[in-house]
């Protein structure tokens, strides 16, 4: 079966998610360092100075900064790659369910699930509850290059929630 995640992937992440963290620590010290002098060096100035206004504007806009920064960080770039890191620690974490199935379709267009961008497959599967065949999305990640399953084919899979993490072709 040819597994799609390996240790040195999620390995890759897990470092990727720690230099980000690291980097926003470093910023968000500077920051808050430059905020605490300005505040520190205008309690210190005489209170007739010409200088209030400019202090005072840099205060507001070190603070702009560190909100704006902070938000931008979590929601788009940080929150993505924390997302898919534990996508990535839930899929080999958790449980695999095996199943064969029939490939009805693989369409390429994006799907975002669960803060993973993923390709859907449409495959047909035996129910042994329904008695019957159904039809069943599988989700693979885009990060992954997953070219030699095309409509018709018959695979063995290992999927968890859905996601695709193993597979071999049977024909």
């Amino acid at each position: 079966m040819r597994e799609l995640y390996s240790t040195k992937y999620i390995e890759k992440y897990k470092k990727l998610k720690k230099r980000m963290e690291i980097k926003y620590a470093i910023i968000l010290i500077i920051s808050v360092l430059a905020l605490a002098f300005d505040v520190l060096y205008y309690s210190l100035e005489p209170y007739e100075t010409n200088l209030r206004l400019p202090l005072m504007l840099i205060m507001f806009a070190i603070a702009t900064f560190i909100i704006a920064y902070s938000f931008v960080f979590f929601t788009m770039t940080y929150g993505r790659v924390r997302e898919y890191f534990n996508f990535l620690i839930f899929s080999v974490c958790g449980k695999r369910t095996i199943k064969k199935v029939t490939v009805l379709g693989v369409y390429g267009d994006v799907v975002d699930k669960g803060g993973v961008d993923s390709t859907k497959i449409e495959v047909l599967e035996w129910s042994e509850l329904a008695d019957d065949y159904v039809e069943h999305v599988i989700y693979v990640d885009n990060e992954l290059k997953v070219n030699d399953i095309s409509e018709g084919d018959i695979i063995t899979i290992a999927t968890n929630g859905n996601y695709l993490l193993a597979y071999v072709k049977e024909n």
